[in-house]
């Protein structure tokens, strides 16, 4: 079993207010604290965390190095009874084919989990890049690598939305753009938009959030200059862009218990960090709200809410070599009562 590390946080750092547009109002995030839970591979990276079966689960990327490309990489999958003591349950990879990347999970409508993830090839006669996704039902053992979406369109992500998945893909090739999937059985990705026509050199990850009450779809997209803010209504096949006021990478979002959007990922701004963030639906607004323990190589955050808690996974090189952490964020004005939510989209 691996130790967490405990960071203690100084009391005074705690609180720190944010500006929001006029599509949020305002408030505080507390970081209660943060801990080193995994740096065993030699380079650990690109997180994803969901509750499953009262377990808390930590997909991530170990390989030698960031660059993509490498051999000897590995989907390390950690789970926790009480989110500071982890355990390995297992390890996916693809390397036969090539060098297995980020780890994205979703609740199935059927009560599996399943991990979306692609696999740089080495062999690149064909293609460079291919999706896939595999499947558990225990945590121990998992079905898969199956292959999904298109050759060379980089499927990061995906959402269940009353039994039906969404996922946006970028393609990895010359001429770049974002395709959006949907799916019901998870190996099924059929295109429901073939060009989400977004005015940008190279849009690239992205993450889906369903608005609660009226079902509106909003998506953060990364891109290479500013990120985008996307809004569509069912049947989610027209979709509008707002160009956002900074650049992100990595990112993660979720819609908090009163209803804002809060969103994650690194700043790029000449300070190398990672930060949580409200996103302003009206005008695309990033204002960042509190800056986590990071720095050097980080980014790339998973969001779990429980009550008025948000547990966040992500990786950061600040304290010498690129490790695993969570942070636990209290939300205040959220009510403990709140529903749970699983898996952060």
């Amino acid at each position: 079993m691996y130790r967490a590390t405990l960071i203690p946080v100084c009391a005074l750092a705690m609180l720190l207010a944010t500006s929001v547009g006029s599509g949020a109002s305002g408030g505080d995030l507390e970081l209660v604290e943060t801990r080193k839970i995994w740096d065993a591979g030699p380079h650990n990276a690109f997180t994803d965390l969901v509750r499953y079966q009262g377990k808390w689960v930590c997909g991530f990327r170990e390989a030698p190095s960031h660059t993509g490309g490498v051999k000897d990489s590995r989907i390390r999958v950690i789970v926790s009874g009480d989110a500071q003591q982890w355990e390995s349950a297992g390890v996916i990879d693809d390397q036969k084919r090539g060098d297995i990347r980020d780890a994205k999970f979703a609740l199935m409508p059927d009560g599996r989990l399943m991990l979306l993830t692609a696999t740089q090839l080495f062999d690149k006669s064909k293609q460079s890049h291919q999706s896939h996704a595999w499947f558990t039902k225990d945590l121990k053992s998992w079905d898969g690598p199956h292959d999904v979406g298109d050759a060379d369109i980089w499927a990061w992500g995906i959402v269940f939305h009353e039994d039906v998945g969404y996922s946006i893909g970028y393609r990895t090739k010359n001429p770049r753009y974002v395709r959006l999937y949907s799916t019901q059985q998870g190996t099924d990705f059929d295109t429901l938009v073939e060009n989400l026509g977004v005015k940008d050199p190279y849009p690239n990850e992205s993450v889906i959030v369903f608005d609660r009450d009226s079902d509106k779809a909003y998506c953060l997209l990364r891109c290479k200059g500013p990120a985008q803010l996307g809004v569509a209504t069912p049947p989610y096949d027209n979709w509008q862009w707002k160009v956002a006021d900074r650049a992100i990478g990595g990112p993660e979002m979720i819609q908090v218990p009163d209803g804002r959007l809060l969103a994650g990922g690194r700043l790029y701004d000449g300070k190398v960090r990672t930060s949580l963030f409200w996103v302003d639906p009206e005008t695309a607004e990033l204002s960042e709200a509190l800056k986590l323990p990071s720095g050097g190589d980080t980014s790339y955050p998973g969001f779990v809410i429980q009550g008025d808690t948000l547990y966040v996974s992500y990786y950061s090189s600040h304290e010498g070599k690129s490790s695993i952490y969570l942070a636990k964020v209290k939300i205040p004005g959220s009510d403990a009562s709140d529903a749970v939510n699983d898996n952060g989209s």
